[in-house]
């Protein structure tokens, strides 16, 4: 695959993880922001470095995801939430939260969440390169 079919393929898994990522957010709290398009489907590329590029058990490789997802939700909650004032998200009132952006208890709901996510984005990374290669 060269470098622009790259490219391609990234984009649309970055594409699949975002509307996936405002899919769970319908589903769980009712609404989703516009910007959570753009950090789920950087989640979904991050699940996927850790998911092709880590060998090692699934809890790890889980716990892994779990973390880079919470620093991403802490990096965007601070510029989206607490830099640009949107208020898409608040966990201020949940315990163990790190400046109302991130909190311990979805962390854990990022992990279990990694558990899917993993398989789902190697299934369609295979299904993407097939189809690219016809």
């Amino acid at each position: 695959m060269d470098k622009r079919q790259m490219r391609r393929l990234n984009a649309e898994l970055t594409v699949i993880g975002g509307l996936g990522y405002n899919l769970i957010e319908l589903l769980w709290r009712g609404r989703t922001h516009w910007s959570m398009f753009f950090v789920g489907g950087a989640c979904f590329q991050l699940i996927g470095q850790v998911g092709r590029r880590v060998r090692a058990p699934l809890a790890v490789r889980c716990m892994l995801c779990a973390l880079g997802i919470t620093a991403v939700e802490l990096v965007s909650g601070c510029v989206l939430n607490l830099g640009l004032k949107l208020n898409v998200w608040d966990y201020s009132k949940m315990k163990y939260n790190i400046k109302g952006q991130v909190c311990l208890l979805y962390s854990v709901f990022w992990l279990v969440l990694s558990a899917a996510a993993l398989p789902l984005y190697a299934l369609c990374r295979r299904g993407l390169v097939r189809l690219h290669d016809r």
